[in-house]
C-alpha cells in the first residue's frame, strides 16, 4: 500500500471470486471469506456487474471469518471485499475464498509431455509434489534423456519413455496411463510452463464440486506470458474448420471488463 491510502479494493481479477463459475458450476449459496490481518480495519462486501456495485450483508462469526448469502445474486458478477483503515495501515498475511457446496471424492493426475525442457519441467515437479489432493503425476519423455533428481524419485511420480511422436503422441501415451490407472481426471500441463500450484489445487477444489450436470465438462486455463503477467495470451484454443485459432487473446486482466470477457 502507498503511505496516503486509506483504503483498498480487492476487485480485480486475480483477487475477487468469479460468481459465474461457482454459480453456474456448483450448488454453491454461501461464500466464506477468511482474512489473517494484523491490525485494525473496517471489511466490507460488495457484489459487482457491468462496473455497478452493491454491499452486501456479511454476517461475522469470528475475527477473520465472514459469511456471505450468494443464493440470491445474479450468475454474471463478481463478489470483493473492501478494506478501510483510520490510521496504522494493516499487514494482510493471507485471505481466501470458500464455498458452502458438496465434493465428491475423485482421484487426479497431472500429464506433462516433455522434450528437453528439464530447466521448467523439474522446478514445476517439485512443486506438485506438495499439492496434497492431487492423486499422481504422469511425464511423458519424447526426448528420452530425462534423469530425475534423487529428491524427485517419488511415488507419486511416473516417466515413461516415449518416442518423439509430439505432443500429440506423448499425451495421447499418458492419457493411455491414466485410463488404464482409472484416474477420474487428469489436467494436461505443458513442460515449459511457471507453474502456480494453487492453480492445480484450486481445479481439483471444482472439479469435486461441479453439478451432476457438468461433471463431465472439459476445464480452460488461461496462459499468462512470463514477461507479462497481466496479459492473458489465450484461453484455450478451438478448431476452426481450417486452422486452429486462440480464444479470447491478448486480454488486459488489469482492467474491469476482462471479467465480461472471460465469461
Amino acid at each position: 500500500f502507498e503511505e496516503n491510502y486509506s483504503s483498498v479494493s480487492f476487485d480485480t481479477f486475480f483477487n475477487s471470486l468469479n460468481l459465474f463459475l461457482v454459480k453456474s458450476y456448483t450448488n454453491s449459496t454461501k461464500v466464506k471469506f477468511h482474512i489473517d490481518i494484523d491490525g485494525d480495519a473496517d471489511i466490507k462486501f460488495f457484489f459487482k456487474k457491468k462496473g455497478k456495485s452493491v454491499e452486501l450483508e456479511a454476517e461475522k462469526l469470528s475475527d477473520g471469518d465472514f459469511y456471505i448469502d450468494i443464493s440470491k445474486l445474479e450468475n454474471c458478477g463478481i463478489l470483493y471485499p473492501i478494506i478501510t483503515w483510520d490510521l496504522n495501515k494493516p499487514k494482510i498475511n493471507d485471505f481466501y475464498y470458500e464455498t458452502n457446496c458438496e465434493s465428491k471424492p475423485i482421484s487426479t493426475c497431472v500429464l506433462i509431455t516433455t522434450f528437453n525442457r528439464q530447466e521448467f519441467l523439474l522446478p514445476n515437479l517439485e512443486k506438485l509434489l506438495k499439492v496434497e489432493n492431487l492423486s499422481h503425476v504422469v511425464v511423458v519423455d519424447n526426448g528420452n534423456n530425462l534423469v530425475l533428481p534423487k529428491h524427485l524419485i517419488n511415488e507419486k511420480i511416473t516417466v515413461i519413455k516415449n518416442k518423439n511422436l509430439g505432443g500429440s503422441g506423448g499425451f495421447t501415451r499418458g492419457l493411455m496411463e491414466a485410463y488404464k490407472n482409472k484416474y477420474s481426471h487428469v489436467f494436461i500441463m505443458d513442460d515449459d510452463i511457471t507453474l502456480i500450484p494453487e492453480v492445480i489445487e484450486k481445479t481439483i477444489s471444482l472439479v469435486s464440486s461441479l453439478k451432476d450436470d457438468c461433471k463431465d465438462y472439459w476445464v480452460g486455463y488461461s496462459m499468462l506470458p512470463n514477461d507479462k503477467p497481466t496479459i492473458q495470451y489465450e484461453l484455450g484454443t478451438y478448431w476452426n474448420g481450417y486452422r486452429m485459432d486462440i480464444n479470447r487473446h491478448n486480454i488486459n486482466l488489469l482492467k474491469e471488463k476482462s471479467f465480461e470477457k472471460n465469461q
